[in-house]
């Protein structure tokens, strides 16, 4: 779902908006210059109602699953936010960038009700032990001496 879309000024700086049904953020994207490899590309600024602009986020370059070209993936985050907001970039014809939400997949698989089989020697719990399970029961290590 596209919420936004990012131009380059007149210096190359990539400004824009993010609007939701709950957000109207304006923002910027500052380069980052760094010899890690696993740096950002860039830091994502939000312009606060101060008119500063402040770090939320980062864009990693990424390479399309399909190897056809690259795009920007990372989060945004403000205390303001219920969760991170998971987002993508994607270059336009026009030098623009689109900005879609980007939600995390759910995991498919069972439940904690659907364990599958237990071994029923881990589920009890006897204080005649010292609350800890069969495997702790006979004390080898003095410690139980020491209490």
């Amino acid at each position: 779902m596209n919420i936004g879309q990012l131009k380059p000024n007149a210096a190359g700086v990539f400004l824009g908006k993010i609007q939701t049904a709950s957000l109207d953020l304006n923002i910027g994207l500052r380069p980052v210059e760094s010899r890690n490899p696993a740096a950002p590309k860039f830091d994502v600024m939000v312009r606060s109602r101060s008119g500063q602009f402040l770090p939320i986020g980062g864009q990693w370059e990424k390479t399309a699953n399909n190897g056809a070209g690259t795009f920007l993936q990372g989060q945004i985050d403000d205390p303001s936010f219920e969760a991170p907001l998971s987002l993508a970039l994607f270059a336009q014809d026009d030098g623009s960038l689109n900005v879609a939400l980007s939600r995390p997949r759910r995991r498919i698989g069972r439940g904690f009700g659907d364990l599958g089989s237990q071994d029923p020697a881990n589920d009890t719990f006897d204080p005649g032990e010292g609350g800890f399970g069969a495997a702790f029961a006979s004390d080898k290590t003095g410690l139980a001496a020491a209490a």
